[in-house]
């Protein structure tokens, strides 16, 4: 298997000068580049600079994809936004953390599993990841971290959490996350039944009022702190003083989610039980269909006999032996259901004397695993 390397990285807070651009052309001459975008895909060899140093000097947010089971997101966040304290608590592994640069943290969230190449990378498309993931950045600086909360349970699930720990604050709103929070699960393949075992700790997300803030904050600031403060904003043509700025006040404003009592161990076990009963549910719910399904079948019986009678007059092609096996397969559901499988066996037995010459149709339906015991003697 040929190696599939995706790096991609977007600037949000300024645009790319010309000879930034030009430095990021000497890195790649193939990359597709613009003053928010770098991005490559490698077949072969790597990218010829650490995306770290990347977003340090160029960009806001990175995403890492390939084929072998390991990838990355990282965003590059104001200092302002979190204490090292709290990102110390929700990054206690290895793969997904936090490092800090002089004015900024980078977030890192990160999928890998070492034993096995991802046969299925292709399906999910790399080139989707950053606009899934991306809005993840603004809601780290608007104060909600529900993001954090779920890279804590991807290294809960890869054993990197000590099993009689504590769990971690529960962050508002875990049972409704955003668009891009559950893009965020899929990328790091994040069980669903362990965020569902989460969430019942989880209070109801509350929005802080943005507006409010800024008056509070406004009343009790000296006019010449006002006026030093406007200068900033309006020579910053990057966002970033605003983002900062908003970032420290919605913080301020939040208060730290609430502790859960129960331990990471309580945790892993509560979602066992919830997966198990959504497997259940899900099985009930097949049945229920495929008993309705056959069903339908049984009402229509003379006709399908019909069809595949039908079938065996036709020259043989893929998109007939497919219709053969389906329709056997479904009459022998019905016969299994109503107790007729001898009656069932009799008339495959005189298809067989009838269409003996059709030996391509019967091959073709053995080829596609057509159960044996429904084709007596073929």
């Amino acid at each position: 298997m040929s190696e599939y390397q995706y790096y991609e990285f977007v600037a949000v807070d300024r645009q790319l000068t010309r000879d930034e651009m030009d430095q990021l052309r000497s890195i790649s001459s193939r990359a597709k580049i613009s003053s928010t975008h770098f991005c490559n895909t490698y077949n072969y060899g790597d990218l010829k600079a650490q995306p770290e140093q990347m977003l340090r000097d160029y960009f806001d947010a990175f995403v890492y994809d390939s084929n072998f089971s390991y990838r990355r997101f990282i965003v590059k966040m104001p200092k302002a936004c979190f204490d090292r304290r709290l990102l110390e608590r929700y990054f206690p592994g290895e793969h997904s953390c936090f490092k800090p640069s002089r004015d900024h943290w980078l977030i890192e969230f990160c999928y890998s599993d070492e034993d096995c190449y991802d046969d299925n990378w292709w399906e999910e498309g790399s080139e989707g990841w950053m606009g899934s993931l991306l809005s993840i950045r603004s809601e780290l600086m608007r104060g909600d971290y529900r993001s954090l909360y779920i890279a804590w349970l991807a290294a809960l699930e890869d054993d990197e959490v000590a099993e009689n720990a504590g769990e971690i604050p529960v962050p508002p709103g875990l049972s409704d996350l955003t668009a891009s929070q559950s893009a965020l699960c899929d990328f790091l393949k994040l069980d669903k039944y362990i965020v569902e075992a989460a969430a019942k700790n989880s209070p109801d997300a509350s929005e802080v009022n943005l507006e409010s803030c800024i008056d509070n904050w406004l009343d009790d600031l000296p006019l010449a702190h006002c006026k030093k403060i406007v200068k900033s904003l309006l020579l910053d043509e990057s966002g970033a003083v605003r983002a900062e700025k908003i970032a420290s006040l919605l913080k301020a404003e939040r208060n730290d989610p609430a502790v859960s009592q129960q331990t990471t161990a309580e945790l892993k076990n509560k979602a066992r039980e919830l997966k198990a009963e959504g497997l259940r549910r899900a099985e009930e719910e097949r049945r229920k269909e495929l008993d309705k399904y056959i069903v339908d079948v049984a009402a229509k019986e003379p006709a399908y006999w019909r069809r595949v009678d039908e079938l065996f007059e036709k020259r043989g092609s893929s998109a007939v032996y497919q219709e053969l096996s389906t329709k056997l397969r479904d009459l022998h559901l019905v016969a299994v259901r109503e107790d007729k499988v001898t009656a069932y066996k009799k008339r495959v037995a005189d298809l067989q004397l009838r269409y003996a010459k059709k030996q391509s149709h019967w091959q073709a339906m053995r080829r596609a695993n057509f159960d044996a015991t429904t084709v007596s003697g073929s």
